[in-house]
């Protein structure tokens, strides 16, 4: 799968009104795709558009039961990347996620820098990815998502 830059992808995301949070709807044609896509919109959201240089690989290995719980699984590592570890993340690639009996698993790489800190960076904060209203349907030809974000 190609590489991705989070910013340049808001048409395959929207921003959605929620009160006292923020949520999105995010597209795909795959679910990989779907899952890059939702990413995007979180990060666009918590830090916007900024000039990053991409000097730090770190690969992601996630396992859990169902697809919604990988999708917040997924989007929480970013978010503790960011918060804790002040990691901007400017590139998502070779994602693949896949199905077994018994769990879905997402194996990913991405690059990005370590920032002097991440309150001089970010947007929004975000505290938590959270179930309410949480959904991955499909819908004709592509998958559709939706995810609030406690601020």
């Amino acid at each position: 799968m190609k590489s991705k830059k989070f910013s340049k992808l808001t048409t395959k995301w929207k921003e959605i009104d929620h009160t006292a949070d923020v949520g999105i709807i995010a597209y795909g044609k795959t679910f990989e795709e779907l899952f890059e896509n939702a990413a995007c919109g979180m990060l666009s959201i918590s830090y916007g558009n900024l000039s990053i240089d991409a000097n730090i690989t770190l690969k992601i290995d996630i396992d859990e039961p169902d697809e919604t719980h990988l999708l917040v699984a997924w989007l929480s590592e970013l978010n503790y990347l960011t918060l804790t570890n002040d990691f901007l993340t400017h590139t998502i690639k070779n994602m693949e996620i896949t199905q077994s009996e018994k769990s879905w698993r997402l194996q990913v790489e991405i690059n990005g820098t370590q920032a002097g800190t991440f309150l001089d960076f970010y947007n929004t904060e975000i505290k938590a990815v959270t179930y309410h209203k949480l959904k991955i349907e499909k819908k004709k030809d592509r998958y559709e998502c939706q995810v609030i974000f406690d601020i």
